[in-house]
């Protein structure tokens, strides 16, 4: 009797820490997965950032302002997507995460991964990929 009882307690035991370890798994692997989340928004939001900061040096300088600048082709071996939709926002999308940025009226063109060229003439701000 009390083997049998002995037994029945260690199984209990047994099964209560495997649910302890499971549910502590669980919680670190979500809060890894959160971690990486905000790593992938930060490097979207820092993409564009660049991007922002050429067409505000390019809106605050003279006409015949003209610059080549370089967004990365990848991003720790990942591809991402960077352009702009109708001359208004600025999207960025990286490991399915998208950051956008509204872009000043009187900007013009588009922006990809790797050379860009920004010129200024007439008070109009013109982006091309390189």
């Amino acid at each position: 009797m009390k083997a049998g009882q002995f037994a029945m307690e260690f199984v209990l035991l047994v099964a209560f820490m495997f649910i302890i370890f499971v549910g502590f798994f669980y919680i670190i692997s979500n809060k890894v997965l959160e971690g990486k989340a905000d790593a992938n928004t930060q490097v979207a939001e820092d993409i564009s950032q660049e991007v922002m900061n050429e067409i505000f040096m390019a809106k605050s300088v003279e006409d015949g302002y003209r610059r080549e600048f370089m967004l990365p082709k990848k991003i720790d071996g990942a591809g991402y997507e960077a352009y702009i939709i109708e001359n208004r926002e600025l999207v960025v999308r990286f490991e399915g995460n998208e950051h956008v940025d509204f872009i000043p009226n009187g900007t013009f063109g588009n922006v990809s991964p790797g050379l860009n060229v920004i010129n200024k003439s007439n008070g109009v701000v013109w982006l091309q990929r390189g």
